[in-house]
């Protein structure tokens, strides 16, 4: 039965890291009814985050080769699967639904699939995506706010993580996208995340609504960003991330629930902390807006910051005409180094969450 193929689905989804777990209401299988025709579904439960052949599918499957090709092909081109070109071969993986699947619906985004996704986001998806004690989403700090005399780390310089990819794509946000189609928009810049190697890669052959760009490009975009008061966001890693993104607590779902719920351990801190000098603060308040993450608010008409909920992304530094604000290196027993890469996250979280599911990054 269909309804056998999407539940195994779900459980095999479920499986990763990064997981697809059930709910009360079902409604993680009207989302995979949505996203997958039946077929699509009994060939995704074959793949896993490692990469692969067409052949080496086919095999498992029984399926003819280019036949086989030619439905994985479709699967990427829909969003389902990662593809990935590696010494002229076409390689096909499982990928999980956030984040991975849903932001590559950008192109495919529709009031239903957004109405099914908020409403799984609230039944299981944000407990999931926020669940774990190593998080997935690092703040990235603008690099302009950090004192120069300070050593800071490659993770911790957006021009060194831009450095450091092969091809840069910029794309559309897909959560400002989102909620400009329910009528929510919140006239932040929509085409401003950066989709890193080799996700670049993957964006710009499916034709989706990004374009490649330069480096240099990129450090104007992200120029723009801070500018604009968003927040750098990366994967929680030292090395070899897949994207940038440049967030704001009114559309995005992780900042949002972040800054609504105090989620604010679930996310990785810079190794920054803000600080205002009382007799500098005139009480302006610029700086409360340019929080994202509610953590600067008026005691005695001067502002005063929480550390509990600073996360060091250091927007509120330029924003103050007295500079009463400064950007200091916390104490060593507070600085939680990120994973050294990617596999090594999705092993931590995977064992964290009791996860058998392999993340191979090649």
């Amino acid at each position: 039965m269909a309804e056998d193929v999407y539940r195994k689905l779900q459980e095999h989804l479920h499986q990763h890291p990064m997981g697809y777990p059930a709910t009360k209401s079902g409604v993680e299988i009207s989302l995979l009814k949505k996203l997958f025709e039946e077929e699509e579904a009994k060939i995704a439960l074959t793949l896993t985050p490692k990469p692969e052949t067409p052949e080496e599918i086919a095999f498992k499957l029984g399926y003819e080769t280019k036949g086989m090709a030619e439905k994985l092909d479709g699967m990427a081109r829909k969003g389902l699967i990662m593809r990935k070109r590696k010494e002229n071969k076409d390689l096909f993986n499982l990928e999980p639904y956030l984040v991975g699947m849903y932001e590559f619906q950008i192109a495919r985004l529709d009031r239903e699939l957004i109405d099914l996704h908020e409403k799984y986001r609230m039944e299981g998806l944000g407990i999931e995506v926020l669940g774990s004690k190593t998080p997935y989403f690092r703040v990235i700090p603008v690099e302009k706010s950090i004192p120069t005399e300070l050593a800071v780390l490659s993770y911790e310089k957006v021009a060194d993580i831009i450095d450091q990819a092969e091809t840069i794509a910029v794309t559309d946000c897909i959560c400002r996208t989102k909620q400009n189609m329910v009528g929510k928009g919140c006239g932040h810049t929509i085409q401003n995340c950066l989709a890193l190697s080799p996700w670049a890669e993957y964006y710009l052959e499916n034709g989706w609504p990004a374009k490649k760009i330069s480096k240099g490009e990129a450090l104007e975009i992200l120029k723009q960003a801070e500018e604009e008061g968003l927040v750098h966001t990366s994967q929680n890693t030292a090395s070899g991330p897949w994207f940038i993104c440049n967030c704001c607590s009114c559309s995005c779902g992780v900042l949002s629930a972040v800054k609504n719920l105090k989620l604010h351990s679930q996310v990785g801190r810079s190794d920054y902390l803000a600080k205002i000098g009382e007799d500098l603060c005139t009480g302006c308040e610029e700086c409360i807006k340019r929080c994202q993450f509610g953590a600067i608010s008026m005691e005695n008409s001067v502002a005063k910051i929480n550390p509990a909920f600073c996360m060091g992304c250091g927007l509120c530094k330029p924003s103050c005409p007295t500079d009463a604000i400064s950007l200091n290196r916390k104490p060593e027993e507070q600085i939680v180094p990120p994973p050294p890469n990617l596999g090594a996250m999705f092993d931590q979280i995977g064992k964290e969450k009791g996860r058998s599911m392999k993340v191979v990054i090649e």
